[in-house]
């Protein structure tokens, strides 16, 4: 909206194309960072999957393997690793 250049007061509306509002552009950019968040959903997916594929084999060979847990987790303090991280380590890979 414009004022009229008469002085009178008188408020004559013309329309202004090609500008966009704020409430426009605010729409705007919240359906940007949807569609940018989407690819970092799917890939987020994708990583975890890889990793639970490659940690739960690993978990299962050091529970279930030969020896167990205990025969893994005794092996350990030769790095200077407690043995109590040894039996954590392998039950968390598994789960």
């Amino acid at each position: 909206m414009e004022r009229n250049a008469g002085g009178d007061g008188r408020v004559s509306e013309r329309k202004e194309y090609g500008k966009i509002g704020t409430h426009e552009q605010r729409d705007r950019r919240e359906e940007l960072r949807s569609i940018k968040k989407w690819p970092v959903d799917a890939a987020a997916v994708i990583l975890r999957l890889a990793i639970g594929l490659i940690f739960i084999p690993h978990g299962f060979a050091k529970v279930f393997g030969s020896g167990g847990v205990a025969a893994f987790a005794q092996n350990l303090p030769s790095y200077g690793i407690p043995t109590a991280l040894g039996y954590a380590a392998a039950y968390g890979e598994l789960v």
